[in-house]
């Protein structure tokens, strides 16, 4: 009997442990960011949001613009509507992306008739599979040098979101900025 809950413990303990991973895996925030090696970030004094951006009605977008606007400034850029050295274009969406895990359950307590072993105890446990569809927001900030509309820096941002929560979804773009430039050019 004591092996019987030894191994529907470990059963239970994998099954909630690839729960787990699924959660930390999806919980992370994937960033990329790249840019012009020959741009010299140094000369780069002043930004303006793209006349796209600064005319939009959409709030997630406006306060997308206000923490990227936000992080420039941290990095000593100013805004500057009428002469800017940097044009800012940001992009935000929403998509649906299905997760899938799988795994064996090991050995299983049961009884009654194998084609194996004939009548007695234990059998194998098989597999489970588990399917989710989860919503992942991407976030885009793209600098084009204004003088000659050249792309200097790129960065992108992806994690998992809880759609019916939107208040949580814009208090976690902060830290989404942060991430993205962190490993800005210019100091």
């Amino acid at each position: 009997m004591k092996r019987y809950y030894a191994i529907l413990a470990s059963a239970t303990l994998f099954a909630l442990t690839v729960f787990f991973a699924m959660g930390c895996v999806s919980a992370t925030t994937k960033v990329a960011s790249d840019w012009d090696r020959d741009a010299d970030f140094s000369e780069y004094h002043s930004y303006a949001f793209s006349a796209k951006d600064a005319d939009s009605n959409n709030v997630s977008k406006a306060i997308l613009s206000l923490e990227v606007g936000e992080r420039l400034e941290e990095h000593g850029l100013v805004p500057d509507a009428k002469n800017p050295d940097l044009l800012v274009y940001v992009q935000g969406s929403a998509s649906g992306q299905i997760q899938f895990a799988s795994g064996h359950m090991g050995y299983q307590p049961s009884a009654g008739w194998s084609d194996f072993f004939g009548w007695g105890f234990g059998g194998y446990g098989g597999y489970f599979d588990i399917t989710r569809n989860v919503a992942v927001g991407t976030v885009i900030v793209d600098l084009v040098e204004a003088d000659e509309k050249i792309l200097v820096w790129r960065s992108l941002a992806e994690k998992s979101i809880n759609t019916d929560n939107a208040a949580k979804i814009m208090g976690r773009l902060s830290a989404v900025t942060k991430d993205m430039f962190k490993d800005f050019p210019r100091k």
